[in-house]
């Protein structure tokens, strides 16, 4: 449902969901205490994105009405909000980029924890991130660009009363078209949380373009770190250094990768990327120094892509990109330092498609002295039965260890789902899912089966 202006051209996207969904344990309880329930939902929605010469705007808004056939009394609303702006203040000087989200997750997976909305749960809060960053560019020519940013951002959790507010600050100047063989940059970021903690830290990094194929790349500075830690017996802060390459083996094969050292020791970050007719291949890795609410805003949802190409890694299930959730198992302001390492394979065939995700990450945090271990990947396998019906299987699992106390749980979810184009703006979908959790605190153990009937429709 186009609507054109002389100035932007607006797109608005209405659409409703309709599904009945039978489980037999919406109250994720354990053996012989779980209900079985008939779920109806009943989710309109709509979409708005509109490009013009100053303002870019994405927003999308939904209502999911929960109705439960055994007990009206636990009949609910969510509401979840996605909008991203960005808007020309000055042309080609000062920007402003803002964006928001409602969303909901459990308040801590050390807990009996639910899987989405229909399970009934107290386990389960409200997030609402708000983040706005004014910025301003400026180009000497083709010596330098510069960038002054200044960043706000918000993360609420209503039914906790824990909430995080941060304002961040950075300056860069990089060298312009007149330095191809030697760009350099200067830079200055400045991470400050209401919680106390601070994370600052000064950058110059130069690179040397030895062939079209290979680029070696080089960084330095000092960063200036205010938190409380128990992990080291002064500040973390000090001069860091990394030095490394960019490989373009071939065409379709690219390989990045730095070594260094920071105040917490070694420092690596690694990027390969292969592409080939019908696959996409891509193995990462990185160390950052973060907390979860200044992942939140920026990274709480992010999508797998080709960094070659930007190709996003497509759901077969759902037609639509893959998401990929950080994962939050308790709510802290405590600062970590992560390392994880993840790994991504898309092949296509003319009837078929294949998914993997794997990841392996662990968390130090600084001031409690606990480690978590997070591991685990998704796999999901797509077929064309015919032209407008589709076949998808899917798996996944999520393991988690936690040093405080030794508490290890897995996460498992297995399903089917066979979907039909019914007309060009209906799709009618039939599902069977499985989700379990295993922990070796008994208490928190579950399974539940689902068998889910949903109507799409686009207006």
């Amino acid at each position: 449902m186009p609507v054109v202006s002389l100035a932007a051209q607006w797109s608005i996207t209405p659409s409703l969901t309709l599904s009945e969904t039978y489980t037999n344990n919406v109250n994720v309880g354990g053996a012989g205490v779980a209900e079985d329930e008939l779920v109806t939902q009943i989710s309109p929605s709509i979409s708005l994105s509109g490009k013009g010469r100053n303002l870019t705007l994405d927003l999308s808004y939904n209502m999911q009405n929960l109705l439960y056939a055994k007990n009206s009394d636990r009949n609910t609303t969510y509401h979840q909000l996605k909008a991203n702006a960005l808007a020309t203040l000055v042309d080609d000087a000062l920007f402003v980029d803002m964006s928001s989200s409602v969303s909901q997750q459990a308040i801590s997976l050390r807990d009996r924890a639910p899987s989405d909305n229909l399970s009934i749960s107290n386990n389960r809060t409200d997030v609402i991130t708000f983040h706005m960053s004014p910025y301003l560019r400026h180009a000497f020519g083709d010596v330098a660009t510069t960038e002054l940013r200044y960043g706000y951002d918000k993360v609420a959790y209503n039914d906790t009363g824990f909430e995080s507010e941060s304002n961040s600050y950075s300056a860069k100047i990089n060298g312009g078209t007149t330095f191809n063989t030697f760009p350099w940059g200067l830079g200055y970021t400045s991470s400050q949380l209401d919680s106390g903690t601070k994370l600052e830290m000064y950058t110059a990094d130069v690179r040397y373009v030895a062939s079209r194929k290979l680029t070696f790349t080089a960084a330095g500075g000092y960063e200036n770190n205010e938190y409380e830690t128990t992990r080291f017996q002064q500040q973390p802060s000090g001069a860091f250094w990394n030095a490394g390459l960019i490989w373009n083996l071939a065409s379709r094969t690219s390989l990045q990768g730095s070594y260094g050292k920071r105040f917490f020791g070694n420092n690596y970050s690694l990027n390969v990327n292969h592409r080939t007719r019908r696959s996409t291949w891509l193995v990462s890795y990185v160390e950052s120094v973060t907390t979860l609410n200044l992942v939140r805003p920026e990274n709480r949802v992010f999508i797998i892509t080709d960094a070659s190409t930007g190709n996003v890694f497509i759901d077969p299930r759902t037609g639509l990109p893959i998401l990929v959730n950080v994962i939050i198992p308790t709510l802290t302001n405590d600062v970590y330092v992560g390392k994880r390492w993840q790994g991504a394979l898309s092949y296509r065939l003319k009837r078929n498609s294949f998914n993997v995700l794997l990841f392996n990450e662990r968390r130090l945090f600084e001031k409690s002295d606990e480690s978590q271990k997070l591991q685990g990947g998704n796999a999901t396998w797509g077929l064309q039965l015919a032209p407008y019906s589709h076949l998808s299987l899917n798996g996944g699992l999520q393991h988690i260890e936690y040093s405080i106390d030794n508490q290890i749980d897995d996460f498992w979810n297995a399903g089917v789902a066979l979907s039909h184009d019914i007309q060009h703006d209906v799709k009618g979908t039939v599902e069977f899912g499985h989700i379990a959790r295993s922990s070796n605190k008994s208490i928190n153990d579950y399974s539940e089966n689902r068998i889910v009937a949903r109507l799409s429709i686009t207006f």
